[in-house]
């Protein structure tokens, strides 16, 4: 069994827990620039390598009810072009970080709220979709990889 955390457990008051990872996302300004924060990372970065030493970091494009998050961001105001550049950026970014990308292939819901639904009905995202087409530059990505 492993036990992860998002970065915040690194602020908590007590000794740290003892994680095997920590996932972390995009904000979702960060998404609709198209540009990764680079102080903001190498902070946050510093400070949970420094709380829970050398264990793997992974981003994700996170979601919750609201199109009002990086994946509601993502799906619903980037162009399918934007979106593709977004991950090329993103990819990088992490890499050079050492931080695992987790590519947004299925799920994660991009609110209830959402207009572009994946293959026009679900609110779910789906790489695969017509809407969106992501998925060969994900293939293109996660094969650069190995």
């Amino acid at each position: 069994m492993l036990v992860g955390s998002w970065p915040n457990a690194a602020y908590f008051p007590y000794p740290p827990l003892n994680l095997d990872f920590v996932t972390m996302s995009p904000s979702g300004k960060e998404v609709m620039e198209m540009k990764l924060n680079q102080a903001r990372w190498n902070e946050k970065l510093k400070t949970i390598k420094r709380k829970f030493g050398d264990i793997p970091i992974f981003a994700f494009i996170d979601w919750a009810a609201t199109s009002n998050t990086p994946l509601g961001r993502f799906s619903q105001s980037l162009t399918k072009e934007q979106q593709r550049e977004f991950l090329k950026i993103a990819d990088e970014f992490f890499r050079e970080k050492d931080v695992i990308f987790v590519y947004p292939v299925h799920g994660g819901t991009m609110g209830i709220d959402a207009h572009i639904l994946s293959f026009g009905k679900s609110r779910v995202y789906d790489a695969l979709a017509p809407e969106f087409q992501t998925y060969k530059t994900i293939r293109e990505l996660a094969q650069k990889r190995t």
